[in-house]
């Protein structure tokens, strides 16, 4: 079911769901999206249902607007003291939202993703595996047994080491 074409509803969920952010090189605005009429959404829609059938991405869609955003209290002229903030097609996060619901949506009806994946799910977040390790850190002090927890600093991983290999 999650190889279908998208439906109507679909698409007018993502919508409704989007903020205005500026474009991406296409120059098309959440606000003109939202402002389509029925008909115009429906072309959309074919758009979109196309590109996920023929599993064919547009080459356009895979170009930013890279801005560079000095972080606060570094020196704007270091390029590591800045974020970057890729602009991309609104288009593009339309389908991305709808194809990532799908998924989602499938993963978390199946039981495929773990109990302990709090962060980027909907109803949790990283704070609960905080509770839990609190509660498992109470509950060994209390019965008078040992806890090992280990944690691993990904970010530090990556900058020191590139690309992560286990």
């Amino acid at each position: 079911m999650y190889n279908s074409p998208f439906a109507l509803h679909e698409l007018k969920i993502v919508l409704s769901k989007s903020h205005p952010t500026s474009p991406g090189p296409d120059k098309i605005h959440y606000d003109l999206l939202k402002n389509l009429s029925e008909s115009s959404l429906r072309v959309l829609l074919i758009l979109f249902n196309r590109i996920w059938l023929e599993e064919y991405f547009p080459v356009a869609w895979r170009k930013a607007v890279v801005i560079p955003i000095p972080k606060p209290g570094k020196d704007p002229q270091i390029p590591t003291s800045c974020r970057p903030i890729a602009l991309t097609s609104c288009l593009c996060k339309l389908m991305e939202r709808m194809v990532n619901a799908r998924l989602v949506h499938v993963l978390e009806e199946n039981g495929f993703l773990s109990n302990f994946q709090s962060g980027f799910r909907y109803g949790r977040g990283t704070i609960d595996i905080v509770l839990m390790l609190e509660t498992a850190i109470r509950d060994a002090f209390v019965t008078k047994k040992h806890l090992v927890s280990v944690f691993f600093d990904m970010d530090k991983l990556m900058t020191e080491h590139g690309a992560m290999t286990f």
